[in-house]
């Protein structure tokens, strides 16, 4: 599925579920995973078989476990989607006053940390490869960063400053589309720190279920570490307007 039949299956969903609150920059720079199945109803996960057993520092057994906690996100992103249209179309999502019913508004509420982190997740799964080395200097993302940072590593460094703050999240290098500025954000909750219409260039989890399996809690530092020798820079690159 491309990404232009992508955003329009999300659009169709929503309208048929109602105005759902999902982070603008998630929705314009969608990956192309977490394909609707045949009959365009449904999400499904991408694979992770091509990343297990081969990365630095990440072992195949925390791979595995955390591809069971992004599936509950798929999961969960559906079973929203169902429950919120068939409310709708019964006309139980309003009271008597025809304002909405408790469940439903916790609903909506819900739909935009379960449907972010399905696909933070993704963006993250696709950042990474076996034997990522090191980002070339001519690549399209070290020279975008070179632009707003000073350097390459100027960039990096704040990018791993950032994703060291205490807290779990995430830390995104996301772009400004219309200046093509890059930053490094913090997101908590999924939902909760995107920057409005900014696009995801590469998405490190920093919730401990990414690592713990691998490190202790306080061992961040050997997973940001280990984060760094797996990056596909090439698909990160892909990313910038």
């Amino acid at each position: 599925m491309t990404s232009v039949d992508r955003r329009s299956f999300i659009v169709s969903a929503a309208g048929l579920a109602g105005a759902a609150c999902v982070a603008p920059q998630i929705l314009a720079s969608s990956p192309s995973v977490a394909n609707a199945a045949q009959g365009g109803d449904k999400y499904s996960p991408i694979s992770l078989d091509h990343l297990k057993g081969g990365l630095e520092g990440l072992s195949a057994g925390q791979l595995e476990e955390h591809g069971k906690l992004y599936q509950g996100y798929v999961n969960r992103t559906n079973a929203l989607l169902d429950k919120i249209a068939k409310m709708t179309a019964a006309g139980t999502h309003l009271n008597d006053q025809k304002m909405p019913v408790p469940e439903y508004s916790e609903l909506k509420r819900r739909y935009g940390f379960e449907f972010n982190g399905m696909v933070l997740h993704e963006y993250y799964f696709e950042n990474l490869k076996k034997n990522g080395g090191e980002l070339a200097a001519d690549n399209p993302l070290a020279k975008t960063a070179e632009k707003w940072f000073g350097s390459m590593q100027n960039w990096w460094d704040e990018f791993k400053a950032t994703a060291k703050s205490p807290g779990v999240g995430w830390v995104i290098c996301a772009q400004d589309p219309r200046s093509k500025r890059i930053v490094n954000s913090w997101v908590t909750m999924h939902e909760d720190g995107n920057i409005a219409g900014y696009h995801v260039v590469l998405a490190l989890d920093l919730w401990e279920h990414a690592f713990v399996g691998d490190y202790k809690p306080t061992e961040r530092g050997k997973y940001i570490a280990a984060f760094e020798k797996n990056i596909n820079w090439d698909a990160a690159a892909k990313r910038l307007a």
